[in-house]
């Protein structure tokens, strides 16, 4: 609920009736008017560089550091590692598909990468 601008007060009412017996109240949020940004993730996205059929090594490039987690298709997560650039051995993975999910702390970009 954004205030208005140049608002000094922000007023919130809240209703119950008088037969309730209980008031549960979640994730209450107050900010000033204009001063939330989207965050461009095609930057980082554009930045992301790895091969998508790996043998024995997933050569990944990041613009910036950036925590990448290899999944499986059933969704276990197999590796998690922070780093910027670099090659990932592969080569203990069994064949197939696996997902790769690159998270910045703002953006998140998944890839599906075949291991040979």
């Amino acid at each position: 609920m954004p205030a208005g601008r140049g608002a000094g007060v922000l007023r919130v009412q809240i209703k119950v009736e008088s037969s309730a017996t209980l008031a549960r109240f979640d994730d209450f949020y107050a900010y000033e008017a204009g001063t939330l940004s989207t965050i461009d993730d095609n930057t980082f996205r554009k930045g992301i560089k790895m091969n998508t059929i790996v043998n024995d090594e997933l050569k990944v490039f990041f613009p910036e550091k950036a925590t990448i987690n290899i999944y499986a298709m059933d969704g276990k997560l197999i590796l998690s590692d922070r780093i910027k650039e670099g090659a990932i051995n592969m080569s203990s993975f069994s064949k197939g598909n696996y997902i790769v999910v690159v998270d910045n702390g703002s953006s998140k970009v998944s890839n599906k990468i075949i291991k040979k």
